[in-house]
């Protein structure tokens, strides 16, 4: 996989994580593996597969499905 690729996953949690629900989840916890993939990919010469970006692809659908989950009804003590 070429670096374009990656960086365009990491773009698309990033997209994600700012659409969906910026309070939802924090931005560092969503984009810490595509980060990672990346830092291995350019500093540490690591091959990324094409299972490793369907990996993370899955978990990207995973993390969107947990933000998109409906919340439940808003109560008198909420702050």
């Amino acid at each position: 996989m070429d670096t374009a690729a990656i960086i365009a996953a990491i773009s698309a949690v990033i997209q994600e994580a700012i659409v969906l629900a910026p309070s939802a989840i924090k931005l560092e916890q969503a984009a810490e593996p595509y980060a990672k993939l990346l830092w291995d990919h350019i500093v540490n010469k690591k091959v990324i597969t094409a299972d490793d970006l369907a990996a993370l692809e899955t978990d990207l659908a995973a993390t969107s499905a947990r933000i998109q989950a409906a919340i439940p009804p808003e109560q008198d003590d909420d702050v």
